[in-house]
């Protein structure tokens, strides 16, 4: 009944959204500008996923971020359906992209519409210039299934998150732009002067989250535009990541770096880049690994010890050597239990690290900037076990036919990827990679054809893999740019857009241009010929 349900809602959401692009629905706010339009038709909202202004409480900014947002929501989304938590519900959302425009479909949540009595907050904010809500209850609930779930770590932030570079933005803008609406932030600490704000605020998820109780008194949770943190391998260098891009593009590799230099991102300072996180496979795989090394070597030490105390209990006990054995051992295991319990849970990972526009904690709570620091370690680690661990793995099964997991197209290159906790932002680095195994393997072939080894390795690289990454490349680079043609000069493209990917296609697939003169030659020989 439920998927009965959800698909129905992406029928209705998809003609919604056609209907909307063409023109044939008004927005409910006409008065803003086209980009902010926001649209309700049966019974669904509509909203663009652009960067509308600086009311909204948000981290990231600019357009291609929030269209990355706006898919990492949807991919939040789905991974809450899967868990069906008891008392926390969520919206349905779909994303539709047509003719260039993203936009996000979601269902209302009860009361939203009707006034601020019928609904409250319970937790993040809505505003830009608002402190954080807190509600015990929800946080209780946020903590005990997103935290032991998502493995997500409960940290304090600030009640009022935003750097006072951002906040002074905010009210610049808001005083310059007179379409934007809200208060100053003048008139926010007015309102707020009669009421303690506490420094700091306990979080157990993405600071952006926004949880509501409807007026059918549900508990709902929003914009989860991440449960992992941020790829520090995505971080630029002088802001706390990894600088593995930054090593790979200064390293000098004769031969091997002009081949591999179209696969290194030219900047980390991309916008979108801040929507870059980890996947939720990659924290299992990590957490899974840490437990066992940890069970592990807790195993070793407590086997060196079992003898001496199997000697102590048994003196203690006057020769009982079965009644103690069960005594302790039914003691061992609650203690056991207790402590993976606490160590797990020291694994959590803090999703709000390496944010910009965010205020340090640095002068507000000592204690609680140190915990970051160690936060942000953590997830450097994350990165380079990524980089450092899983990609090269991959590529070896791949070389050695391990499992048989060689892909056969772009949807299962994706699924394989995504199995193994990689996201696809990494097909550049797989391709440089297999570049380089390809590179031993001719190698060797030569050093056999010269007589300097006596034998071939007995697994070679296919040659098919590095063609089916640069394949999924094309693919993934050529939308983004057919994307921004459609749009481009008010979505004059969209009105032909039969015309325009046409055009598109022949350049990208046509082997050269054809000049003026060729055009000309070609035409009189079919002109000729008929």
């Amino acid at each position: 009944m439920v998927h009965k349900t959800l698909v129905d809602f992406g029928d209705a959401a998809l003609v919604g959204a056609k209907a909307i692009v063409e023109g044939l629905i008004v927005p409910i706010n006409p008065n803003e500008p086209a980009r902010s339009h926001v649209y309700f038709h049966n019974n669904i909202f509509f909203s663009r996923a652009v960067d509308a202004g600086v009311d909204t409480f948000k981290i990231s900014q600019g357009d291609r971020a929030a269209r990355k947002a706006a898919s990492r929501d949807a991919n939040c989304v789905g991974l809450l359906h899967r868990f069906d938590i008891d008392g926390l519900h969520n919206l349905a959302t779909v994303l539709v992209d047509y003719l260039g425009t993203r936009l996000v479909c979601q269902s209302i949540v009860p009361g939203i519409l009707q006034g601020e009595k019928t609904h409250t907050l319970l937790c993040g904010s809505v505003e830009a210039t608002q402190p954080l809500s807190w509600d015990e209850d929800m946080h209780k609930l946020l903590e005990e299934n997103l935290g032991r779930g998502f493995m997500i770590a409960t940290r304090p932030v600030p009640t009022l998150p935003l750097s006072d570079e951002r906040m002074a933005l905010i009210q610049e803008l808001r005083a310059v732009s007179p379409g934007l609406s809200g208060v100053g932030l003048g008139s926010i600490y007015k309102e707020k002067k009669t009421e303690v704000i506490k420094p700091l605020t306990e979080v157990c998820g993405p600071v952006e989250a926004k949880g509501i109780r409807g007026s059918d008194q549900r508990n709902y949770i929003l914009d989860l535009c991440r449960l992992t943190p941020r790829d520090a391998n995505w971080v630029p260098e002088s802001e706390g990541g990894t600088g593995r891009w930054e090593a790979v593009a200064s390293t000098n590799q004769g031969n091997a770096s002009a081949k591999t230099k179209k696969y290194v991102p030219e900047s980390l300072g991309d916008e979108e880049h801040t929507m870059a996180v980890f996947r939720s496979e990659l924290v299992t795989l990590l957490t899974h690994k840490e437990m066992a090394k940890y069970l592990a070597a807790k195993k070793k030490k407590e086997s060196n010890e079992q003898g001496k105390k199997d000697g102590d209990s048994l003196k203690a006990s006057g020769g009982d050597e079965t009644d103690v054995k069960n005594k302790e051992d039914n003691d061992s295991t609650n203690k056991i239990d207790a402590e993976n319990e606490e160590y797990l849970k020291s694994l959590r990972l803090n999703p709000n690290v390496f944010l910009p526009n965010i205020k340090s904690l640095e002068g507000i709570d000592d204690e609680a900037f140190k915990q970051i620091k160690k936060d942000e370690e953590r997830v450097r680690e994350a990165a380079a076990y990524l980089w450092g661990d899983v990609l090269p793995t991959l590529t070896l099964e791949i070389r050695e036919n391990t499992g048989h997991i060689l892909p056969v197209d772009g949807k299962t290159l994706c699924d394989t990827l995504h199995q193994r906790g990689v996201n696809c932002r990494y097909l550049g680095r797989l391709a440089a990679l297999a570049i380089e195994e390809e590179a031993k393997d001719r190698k060797a072939e030569a050093d056999f054809a010269s007589g300097t080894a006596k034998s071939l390795p007995r697994r070679t690289m296919p040659l098919c893999w590095l063609e089916l990454l640069e394949c999924e490349m094309v693919a993934r680079a050529a939308k983004h740019v057919l994307d921004s043609y459609l749009v481009e000069n008010g979505n004059a493209a969209a009105a032909q857009p039969a015309q325009t990917v046409a055009c598109f296609l022949s350049a990208i697939l046509s082997t050269d241009e054809e000049r003026a003169g060729e055009t000309e030659l070609r035409l009189k020989k079919s002109g000729a010929a008929e």
